[in-house]
């Protein structure tokens, strides 16, 4: 089954009712649904969108669980209730917005959900909202209705080549990618935001970790550092050239990287480089000369 048009006239999706459709890609679900049940969309692996339509007012427990194709979801004004795990494994999706309206979240409704920025039209947590609701500590920007900077002070962004930044003082760290991030990629020197450009300075914590089908990425001269298991288990990744201008690559940063050979423009290893930057003893190539 990969696609299903529901008539008008129905009102409620009963729990599991489509779990487990791994091949479903669309639905449209009509104007008059007010309840989506526990585990309706569970394990729906290939939905990739959908539209939640004005007048539901709850989206059950693990409802959409492991939608991890899942890019995009608007959720109606009318949404009062998000169960637990309602959206958990979506690591897909960028952002959410929750209506200000939504008086209950539960537990882990958001977990594993590792490029999520949440929007939050609440200026403050909920007192009905679980003390877990946000168990991945994804960012969360309150108040969101003319604001984008999160509580750590970033402002998140997924640029067109499909890269999530973290943005703030001029500058943009790459930050945790979806692992079905696949083929080449060319990081560029700044991004722009908004009219406001950002010079890319940074691959931070696990930021490629297990991106298997990644085959190349190029660095550019400005990137100072590189995080604490910033490639794991990129197993497809054959080469990369680390810039001299890199002080700092954190433990691991390319264990299980098991076809990986590693250019570097230093002639030797930085001080700033941790003793087990090379976990894995991939062979090293120093003083390599990289072509601007």
């Amino acid at each position: 089954l990969t696609s299903i048009e529901i008539p008008e006239g129905v009102t409620s999706i009963g729990g599991s009712a489509f779990s487990v459709c791994s091949s479903l890609t669309s639905i449209e679900i009509p104007e008059g649904v007010t309840r989506i049940g526990g585990n309706a969309f569970l394990y729906c692996f290939s939905l990739t969108s959908i539209e939640i339509p004005a007048g539901v007012t709850s989206i059950g427990d693990s409802a959409f669980d492991d939608c991890r194709s899942l890019t995009s979801i608007e959720i109606p004004a009318s949404v009062t209730s998000i169960g637990r795990r309602a959206f958990s494994g979506c690591f897909s999706l960028t952002s959410i917005e929750i209506p200000a309206g939504v008086t209950s979240v539960g537990n882990y409704a958001f977990s594993h959900c590792s490029n999520l920025t949440i929007y939050c039209e609440a200026s403050s947590k909920p007192s009905g909202w679980s003390s877990d609701w946000n168990y991945s500590n994804s960012p969360v920007v309150w108040n969101c209705k003319g604001n984008d900077i999160a509580d750590d002070g970033n402002i998140y962004y997924v640029a067109d080549n499909g890269i999530r930044y973290a943005l703030k003082d001029g500058e943009a760290s790459i930050v945790m990618q979806s692992t079905s991030l696949s083929g080449s990629i060319k990081i560029p020197s700044a991004v722009t935001y908004k009219g406001t450009s950002y010079s890319v300075t940074s691959i931070g914590d696990s930021a490629f970790k297990g991106c298997s089908s990644l085959t190349s990425i190029a660095i550019p001269a400005g990137v100072t550092s590189i995080g604490y298991e910033a490639f794991y288990g990129c197993s497809s990744l054959t080469s990369i050239e680390i810039p001299v201008g890199v002080t700092s690559i954190g433990d691991r940063a390319f264990y299980n990287c098991s076809r990986l050979t590693i250019y570097c423009e230093a002639s030797s290893k930085p001080s700033g480089w941790s003793s087990v930057w090379n976990s894995g003893n991939r062979p090293v190539v120093w003083g390599h000369k990289i072509s601007k």
